[in-house]
């Protein structure tokens, strides 16, 4: 049960559900899940809201094939206004390794969606989507990579279709060096009640990597370069190119350690809704990581990265960010502690809609600083600790100022075939308004077989 307030409005909800898994052997898994939740807010308006979640997943493996299908559901309504949406989602995977090392992947996506809004507008959303994917192993000199993707969403207000098909090749040369290829080819087709827009794309790649490994000292060197050609049914088309060259290092140090360091550039060039514009990446690391004590292993990584988005119309928005990971990981012990600080706007995507290069409601980050830390903790053989922390505040373009904060820890107690969990989840947020929530959770889920 959690108690909800947002400025002078209150909410309560509830949600149950269940969860069942079935393993037979390492062959076959079914899993079946369901959540039932529900909120009603008591003012400054009354609302009702009824969401029901569920899923079910089969997996079959064979010695070399493994099939995963998948259903899921998601309905919600709001009993004051009428409102209704309804979801349903289909998906088919199969993964394949044949004796020659040849592996392909196959996926295929069916939604189907349903809405009707409180003014008596009714929406139908239908998603179909395929992606398969060939990997031929290096054998001797040469590999190659086939993959194929197409989309399709038919509703009310939109209608497109995608198509993608691309092809990489990799060839090694001598003892350290590799060349890689590839070439692109794709068509999107969109219609809506402004009219039918096309557009067709290719594109090709190329790059060199190396590798060589010495006494003190592992380096890896890869540069790559791309250029892609979009044409459109209306307007100018644009010539993309894309550049990225990368530096890793690792030094080995006493007792197993290792210092590592990556340095990379990025030079994107981008289209997206007839709008283009670029995106450079500069980005450095440097880290070590090891054994400390017993079984006790550290890693700590320093990072910066500056990034320059040129939208050609509309301006160059910059931002940079200082960043400082690291992890603590044992035979009972898990710890990881993330601290991060941006100055600079954040990701947008132009809009030629708006006339700007903003997204429409999309309210930009001007500076952020950000605390994000993980446990997970074996205090005795059948007691376990795990627990999540985040801290974040945010500066924003229009509404000013912003603080999150989220904590959620949950214990498990394991009692043979039975597993009692118990959590508590907070979160907060503060800006123009005040938003809390606080959650408990009791869990008892039992082993069959």
């Amino acid at each position: 049960m959690a108690a909800i307030a947002l400025a002078d409005s209150d909410r309560e909800n509830a949600a149950w559900g269940a969860e069942w898994n079935l393993a037979v052997g390492d062959t076959q898994h079914v899993r079946v899940s369901f959540e039932r939740t529900g909120f009603d807010l008591l003012a400054p308006v009354a609302l009702a809201e009824r969401r029901r979640v569920g899923l079910a997943e089969y997996r079959k493996r064979w010695k070399r094939s493994e099939l995963i299908a998948r259903y899921g559901f998601h309905d919600q309504k709001e009993l004051v206004n009428g409102s209704r949406f309804d979801r349903d989602d289909f998906a088919l995977t199969q993964r394949t390794r044949f004796d020659s090392g040849v592996t392909w992947l196959s996926n295929v996506y069916h939604t189907l969606s349903n809405a009707v809004f409180s003014s008596g507008v009714k929406d139908e959303l239908t998603i179909d989507r395929f992606t398969t994917v060939v990997d031929v192993p290096r054998r001797r000199r040469a590999g190659w990579t086939f993959s194929y993707e197409y989309n399709r969403n038919d509703g009310r207000f939109v209608d497109s279709t995608s198509q993608n098909l691309r092809g990489d090749a990799r060839f090694l040369i001598g003892d350290h060096w590799e060349v890689l290829s590839g070439a692109a080819f794709g068509a999107i087709d969109t219609t809506t009640s402004s009219g039918r827009l096309t557009e067709d794309i290719a594109g090709a790649n190329a790059g060199v990597r190396f590798n060589r490994a010495w006494d003190r000292l592992e380096l890896s060197w890869t540069a790559t370069l791309g250029y892609n050609q979009t044409d459109f049914s209306e307007g100018p088309g644009r010539d993309l190119l894309n550049r990225a060259t990368e530096l890793d290092l690792r030094v080995p140090m006493r007792r197993g350690g290792q210092f590592f360091s990556t340095l990379s550039r990025r030079e994107d060039e981008t289209d997206v809704t007839g709008v283009g514009f670029s995106r450079d990446e500069n980005y450095l690391s440097l880290g070590v990581e090891g054994p400390l004590a017993g079984t006790l292993r550290g890693r700590t990584m320093a990072y910066v990265r500056d990034v320059t988005r040129d939208t050609f119309d509309y301006g160059v928005q910059e931002s940079r960010t200082y960043g400082l990971e690291s992890t603590l990981t044992g035979r009972r012990l898990a710890l990881t502690v993330n601290l991060a600080t941006t100055d600079g706007i954040s990701d947008f995507i132009p809009d030629p809609a708006l006339g700007t290069p903003f997204t429409p409601g999309a309210d930009l980050v001007n500076s952020s600083d950000s605390l994000i830390a993980g446990l997970r903790w074996r205090i005795a053989r059948r007691l376990r600790l795990r627990a999540e922390g985040r801290y974040e505040r945010r500066h924003f373009t229009s509404i000013g100022r912003e603080e999150i904060l989220s904590f959620h820890p949950e214990i498990d107690w394991v009692f043979r075939v039975w597993t009692f969990s118990l959590g508590y989840s907070r979160y907060e947020r503060d800006n123009t308004t005040s938003f809390s929530d606080d959650t408990w959770l009791v869990r008892i889920s039992r082993k069959f077989l």
